[in-house]
């Protein structure tokens, strides 16, 4: 069988107009920053395959959830396999409590940043959403 894309989901959470991230650790964007997400499982709804990363990534419940857009990335890893993403993005609010390393093993910490001050480096899954101009504030 050929390699095959693989599918996830990433959701932008807001909170009194700052965005949730979370610096990465692990094989894939170690020390990059990016909101809670993960891989789509098979026959999962994409909805709630965004609810539930974003739970257990982070312990957080969201409300308003939105799918707003798509992104791919290609790269080769650090073996010189391809990989290939397509990353469906949500934008979300908080419902309520406050955000835990709930996978200390892919994530180091979760902090709120305006989205005017975003800190560097980022996932690059991000570089075509904000060249398109996205924003999550304005969905």
């Amino acid at each position: 069988m050929a390699d095959l894309p693989k599918v996830a989901v990433a959701t932008f959470i807001r909170r009194d107009g700052k965005i949730l991230l979370g610096k990465r650790k692990g094989t894939r964007g170690a020390g990059k920053w990016g909101v809670p997400g993960g891989r789509l499982e098979m026959w999962e709804d994409l909805t709630e395959a965004a609810t539930r990363e974003v739970k257990e990534e982070t312990g957080l419940d969201v409300t308003n959830l939105k799918l707003v857009t798509a992104a791919q990335e290609m790269f080769k890893n650090d073996i010189d396999e391809r990989v290939h993403y397509v990353t469906i993005f949500f934008v979300a609010d908080l419902a309520e409590g406050e955000a835990e390393v709930m996978e200390p093993d892919s994530c180091e910490e979760w902090e709120w940043f305006a989205w005017d001050d975003m800190p560097k480096p980022l996932l690059a899954c991000y570089d075509d959403l904000f060249k398109s101009g996205f924003n999550p504030f304005n969905v």
